[in-house]
């Protein structure tokens, strides 16, 4: 038998045990298997829109504090427990002393959790805990905002304050 012949054999016997025919199609039969996937959600939270707290103009002379108040969102993943605090801004001595700046005048105010303005807002103990637990939507919070009357140490301008809003999952 030449090499040419031999060579033909063993290229139809590798096509024929490997189940193709000369035509191309394939020798019956099929075996499955399975492949297994996997994923791992973490709880997880973002702040997604914070409206800036514009409050009216502020007059000394007034005896009734001025008000304001703004919404912010946060979103968390599905049955994820949480906690939003306010931090004491970039001005105040402490959450409970939060102070809006004009260069070197200082005024006063604080942020609250109900419109009652009773509690103050802050990053430890009167933490807000999201009703639901993270709904895997938007969750909207409303923060209400007091500026104390009689405060004429103040000099006029335009005063301005950055609060933090920590999310704790």
């Amino acid at each position: 038998m030449s090499m040419e012949t031999k060579f033909i054999r063993l290229c139809v016997l590798s096509l024929l045990s490997a189940g193709l025919w000369a035509n191309g199609s394939a020798v019956a039969g099929t075996s499955t298997g399975t492949l297994n996937v996997s994923a791992t959600v973490n709880h997880s939270c973002r702040s997604l829109t914070t409206a800036p707290m514009n409050f009216p103009d502020y007059r000394a002379t007034e005896a009734a504090p001025t008000d304001a108040s703004t919404q912010f969102s946060v979103r968390c993943t599905l049955g994820t427990p949480v906690n939003i605090g306010l931090d004491k801004g970039l001005i105040g001595a402490s959450e409970s002393a939060r102070q809006l700046a004009n260069g070197s005048s200082r005024l006063s105010y604080n942020l609250y959790t109900s419109a009652a303005r009773t509690t103050v807002w802050d990053n430890s103990a009167s933490r807000i805990t999201a009703s639901g637990q993270g709904l895997g939507t938007d969750m909207s919070f409303t923060v209400y905002g007091r500026i104390p009357a009689g405060q004429f140490s103040a000099a006029p301008g335009a005063y301005t304050d950055t609060i933090t809003v920590v999310v704790s999952y």
